[in-house]
Order: C-alpha cells, then sequence, then structure tokens
C-alpha cells in the first residue's frame, strides 16, 4: 500500500479514518452516557478520533521521512490513555474504600486501540472489536446485574461505627436466617475506631432484598451502606 498517495492525495480516506473512529468511539460513549457516566459520548469519540489521528500521522511521518518507528506514536497512546482511564476511577463511601468506574476505564483504553486501528485502515478489526465491546458493556451488564441478583445472592458493602458492630451485623444475618457466603474486612481506619466490611450472603425465600436493605440502613451502627455489583 502507497501510504504517501493516501495521505497527501487520497483525502476521502483520511476523512473516512477520522470519522470513522470518532463514529466508533461515540458508539461506546452513548452507552456510558445512557449509565450516567462522566465520561460519555464526547469522551470516547474524542479519544478514539484522536488516536486514529495520531497513528495517521506516525504513518505519515514514517513514510514521507522514513524518520519514525511506524508503531512508536501508537504505543505511546496505549500507554498514555491511562491518565483518563485513572481519572474515571473513582472511590465512594464515607472513608473512600468503595471502587467504581474499572468498566469505563477499560472501556476507553479500549476506544483508544480501536482509533488506532482506523487510523492504520484495519476497518474490518476495528469495527468488529466495537460491536465486540459495545455488547460486552451493554448486554453483558444487564446479564451481569441477573447474575448478581439472581435466587437470593446479594453483595454489601458497608461501613461501621466500630470493629464490634460487625459482630452484630453478623448476627442480625443469622437472627434472619441469612447465610453469609464470604466477608471480607478492610483495615481498620487508623484516626478512628470505624471499620468498612463487604459481606457476600444468601437471603432466604422468605426475605427481601428491601427488607434486609431497609434494615440495615435503620440501624444504628452502619454509617455507610451500598449493594456492590
Amino acid at each position: 500500500m502507497d501510504l504517501n498517495r493516501i495521505f497527501c492525495c487520497f483525502y476521502p480516506d483520511i476523512l473516512l479514518r477520522l470519522f470513522l473512529s470518532a463514529f466508533l468511539g461515540g458508539l461506546l460513549g452513548v452507552e456510558r452516557t445512557h449509565t450516567g457516566r462522566a465520561a460519555g459520548l464526547r469522551t470516547y469519540a474524542i479519544v478514539c478520533c484522536a488516536s486514529s489521528l495520531i497513528m495517521m500521522t506516525n504513518l505519515y511521518i514514517y513514510d514521507t521521512m522514513g524518520a519514525s518507528d511506524p508503531v512508536r506514536l501508537g504505543a505511546q497512546v496505549i500507554s498514555g490513555i491511562g491518565f483518563l482511564g485513572a481519572g474515571s476511577i473513582i472511590v465512594t463511601g464515607k472513608f473512600h474504600q468503595h471502587i467504581k468506574g474499572l468498566t469505563t476505564a477499560a472501556a476507553l483504553w479500549a476506544s483508544g486501540a480501536i482509533g488506532l486501528a482506523c487510523g492504520c485502515g484495519y476497518y474490518f478489526a476495528a469495527i468488529t472489536a466495537t460491536l465486540i465491546i459495545f455488547f460486552s458493556m451493554h448486554f453483558l451488564r444487564i446479564v451481569e446485574k441477573k447474575m448478581m441478583t439472581n435466587e437470593h445472592n446479594i453483595t454489601f458493602y458497608m461501613e461501621l461505627d466500630s470493629l464490634e458492630s460487625m459482630g452484630l451485623i453478623t448476627q442480625l444475618f443469622r437472627s434472619m436466617n441469612i447465610s453469609i457466603e464470604n466477608m471480607k474486612l478492610s483495615r481498620p481506619f487508623l484516626d478512628t475506631s470505624q471499620t468498612a466490611v463487604t459481606y457476600a450472603v444468601i437471603l432466604p425465600k422468605r426475605v427481601r432484598r428491601t427488607e434486609i436493605i431497609e434494615k440495615l440502613t435503620e440501624n444504628e451502627h452502619v454509617i455507610y451502606i451500598e449493594e456492590a455489583w
């Protein structure tokens, strides 16, 4: 393939690469916008389009000057996109012990890779990857949520006023015949007596999710509670 002809004369191909990358990135961003994430349509479209431009620029420099590794700038995109991913990862809870945003960060990184594929003209792979990632982000999220809410399995992240309160919460579960499948205790906070614990429990058929959530929310020892997905 004559890259010089493509980038110097074949302007429709340049437009195709940039617009296709922006469209594919925006497609992923639509799902994130729909779920209320900070990094949405605009962010994904910009990242993907810019990645495509960087790859095209790298190929142009290599073809016209022969002074650049054809994959060097692309490698920098793959590693450099991490700063956006890190910004999309947030922690929740009063004491910031619960993490969210990993899927958004992963999708941002993937949108950069899709942009690189568009930039070098690998259209089929870029479109296929976009469809697979979009399916994973949208439809598998529904499946994942159903799996985690299937039957009576539920996971709670809680911040308690003291380490001793963990025993009281455990007793509450047992009094309602709730089986504790797994329990993870975070290190007690150094400056206070509070602590954080994650419970994976199985609710009996007669106990509804809303009922146990309401009881835990009203418990005087529970400072913060969140259902983990």
